[in-house]
């Protein structure tokens, strides 16, 4: 076989249609490439992109990454369609996590009866830690005031000198107890190796082989291996001290080694391993860090760009509250603070792609027969700017998740994290 007709068989694999097996059509792409090219800058309105492709080729359409085709689904109810069918709720794990962690996966990678145990056990220790947490972010809003006032009138970057070592500094404390300071030379370790992850991080940087020993994803792998090396030196301390005679346990992990202690022997163990326990607490610093710190920034910025919002917010707290600092419990006062802020998720829709969802069986969904194997994203861009759902959806305004009465209201359709039954948990109650 001659090396053109090499080349051609594999530029046809790579651009196969998936319209000719009956399944979805979509934008056209390159050979080999796909529609890669579409996510080669976070500054490219992707997420618009997405959603003017939904008039064209409908709510369900491809994308190809690589010789991989997507499926992208658009608005509420499609998206809740399919995400609410059970044979759609299998979990697509990014290939350099799972290359840097090993086997294993917590409640965002599982699926099926090892996800219903993880989530289980996460919320249920979250629920029942919810002063301790409240302390925890209490200390470093304490701090991040300190940063802000020490510099009156002078240009910060909020991002990465202020929010960035706050929320690592969180999620120290709820996974292990520890208690940093930020000039603390191992805070910095960890905050240093997740900010290489999530500078390189993308859908073609998570998910490529590792062959090449270089690239965006290699960086990933390696950074990933020297987390892990880091939190099983955690899980052992943690060990250590729940063996002592004084030992009260205080947080994440000293929760799950107890809860390995008290499946042992029973079928259940198996969801609770010491992998899991690394995955768990490896997505604690993904899902605890980047996500709340890039939500935080960009509510500043739509609070700093109307400071009507502004003042509206700071009368309601001087009313409701005057001098106390606001507690979670306090916040069905200040519902004009909660449509702020849901205003701004809004806006910002950090993760618009939400989480994918892979079907772990054939499934049909419309005129569409789906194979096993299919995955799925949600373009919750679609959703939450519906004009149908949130009229004049460009505008900034904070009124519509008000009633009549002035209630905070939160409407099905306003997803910032993502819909469907493995989605996160609501922030709203």
């Amino acid at each position: 076989m001659s090396m053109k007709s090499v080349r051609l068989k594999i530029a046809m694999v790579y651009s196969q249609d998936d319209s000719s097996r009956g399944l979805p059509k979509g934008p056209p792409g390159l050979p080999l490439l796909g529609n890669l090219l579409l996510f080669r800058s976070r500054a490219y309105p992707v997420d618009e992109i997405m959603t003017n492709w939904a008039k064209e080729y409908g709510n369900i359409y491809r994308l190809k990454i690589g010789p991989k085709s997507m499926y992208i689904l658009n608005g509420y109810d499609c998206i809740n369609e399919v995400f609410s069918n059970p044979d759609v709720d299998g979990r697509n794990t990014a290939y350099t996590f799972k290359a840097g962690l090993g086997e294993g996966a917590g409640t965002a990678s599982s699926e099926g009866q090892a996800w219903s145990c993880q989530r289980h056990f996460t919320l249920k220790y979250f629920s029942s830690s919810t002063e301790r947490l409240e302390k925890a972010i209490s200390e470093e809003v304490t701090r991040i005031l300190s940063a802000l006032n020490s510099k009156p009138q002078t240009p910060i970057d909020i991002t990465n000198d202020v929010f960035r070592l706050a929320f690592y500094s969180i999620v120290c404390k709820v996974a292990f107890a520890k208690n940093y300071n930020y000039t603390d030379g191992e805070l910095k370790a960890i905050a240093d190796i997740w900010d290489t992850v999530q500078r390189n991080r993308g859908i073609v940087s998570l998910n490529l082989s590792l062959k090449l020993p270089f690239g965006k994803s290699f960086k990933i792998f390696q950074r990933v291996c020297e987390m892990k090396s880091l939190l099983q030196k955690y899980f052992q301390e943690r060990r250590n001290y729940l063996q002592s005679k004084f030992a009260t346990p205080s947080c994440f992990v000293d929760k799950y080694l107890l809860q390995q202690n008290e499946v042992q022997g029973k079928e259940i163990s198996k969801e609770f391993t010491d992998s899991n326990l690394l995955w768990s607490t490896f997505e604690l610093f993904y899902t605890g860090t980047n996500i709340p710190n890039s939500t935080l920034s960009s509510i500043m910025v739509y609070l700093i760009n109307n400071p009507h919002v502004q003042e509206k917010i700071q009368h309601e707290l001087d009313t409701q509250l005057g001098d106390k600092p606001p507690s979670w419990v306090d916040r069905q006062r200040l519902p004009y603070t909660q449509a702020a802020i849901a205003e701004s998720m809004r806006h910002s829709n950090n993760i618009f792609l939400g989480v994918p969802r892979v079907a772990r069986q054939p499934v049909t969904i419309g005129e569409y027969h789906f194979p096993a194997g299919s995955t799925f994203m949600s373009n919750l861009h679609s959703v939450m700017m519906d004009p149908g759902a949130f009229p004049s959806p460009e505008e900034f305004h904070p009124e519509r998740f008000l009633d009549q009465d002035g209630n905070f209201r939160k409407p099905k359709e306003l997803v910032p994290f993502g819909m469907g039954a493995c989605g996160p948990a609501p922030v709203y109650s």
